[in-house]
């Protein structure tokens, strides 16, 4: 079977996620795609790139890069993982100057040398910080010229207010970019900024709540916790039209059950999680 047409993040401009949603599992109809629900979405790797569409592997995504690695959210744990995982997943935090940086936590205490919050630190300041003895902190900009074009990226939104920035920033990259989000406000504001752009709920919680969000946020994709992942939100997921990508996957046998299950993607530490991907 040939690779599905339109691929690449431009063929979406205009299109509704439910729309997108549809594109994971269909075929063409008269230049239209026709969703088919019976499928499950995993009939291409990923929507936004052509690589090995049609196999329905299960994704590997490098959890900031590969944190069990490789210093998390810098440019060489990027790097790195973009030779091994199908996506990358980068946290966004905004600095007291105004620039969007890639670092999960609220402070800078876990995984740099200095202390105090990232909100509190200006651009310069983070910079003349190590992560973990290693590397600067990157901005957002600099992180996403460090992913390939064959290879996705995530940018999980911490904070109200990254919305704008985020998707100007991810427009002038040349990456295939998915936005992820707990926060209900940073997802309607992704929305309404760019439409086309795909969007994930994360969640670690109530499968049925988790659901109902990502119903009324018209998302792509449902993003539990491997805790909250079962066959029947996977199934249940699939028939409503969801990708899922489960996180926090810390083992073989877990990444297995999750396959079994029809899971889309695994975010994992380590890329022995699935020792095979991309070999």
């Amino acid at each position: 079977m040939a690779p599905l047409r339109p691929t690449g993040a431009k063929a979406f401009v205009g299109v509704s996620a439910s729309t997108y949603r549809c594109f994971c599992n269909s075929k063409p109809v008269s230049g239209v795609f026709r969703c088919e629900r019976s499928r499950s979405p995993r009939f291409l790797r990923h929507p936004f790139t052509s690589l090995d569409v049609v196999t329905g592997k299960m994704r590997l995504i490098a959890h900031r890069g590969f944190a069990a690695t490789a210093p998390e959210n810098t440019i060489s744990a990027i790097e790195r993982a973009s030779r091994r995982a199908d996506e990358v997943t980068i946290d966004v935090r905004r600095c007291d100057s105004g620039e969007l940086v890639a670092i999960h936590d609220p402070t800078v205490d876990r995984v740099t040398d200095g202390t105090g919050a990232v909100c509190r630190h200006t651009l310069s300041e983070l910079q003349s910080l190590t992560v973990l003895g290693e590397e600067q902190i990157p901005t957002l900009d600099a992180a996403l010229q460090a992913v390939p074009p064959s290879v996705g990226v995530t940018l999980d939104l911490h904070e109200i207010g990254l919305a704008h920035d985020a998707l100007r920033l991810a427009d002038r990259a040349d990456v295939h970019v998915t936005v992820s989000s707990g926060i209900a406000h940073e997802l309607e504001g992704c929305r309404g900024i760019a439409p086309e752009v795909p969007r994930a709920y994360r969640f670690d919680g109530d499968a049925e709540v988790g659901l109902e969000f990502a119903r009324e946020t018209d998302c792509a994709y449902l993003n539990p916790t491997v805790e909250t992942c079962d066959g029947w939100l996977v199934a249940t997921a699939h028939n409503e039209g969801f990708c899922v990508n489960a996180w926090g996957v810390g083992c073989q046998d877990d990444a297995a059950a999750l396959e079994s299950w029809g899971v889309d993607g695994v975010v994992a530490d380590h890329p022995r999680i699935m020792p095979q991907a991309r070999l």
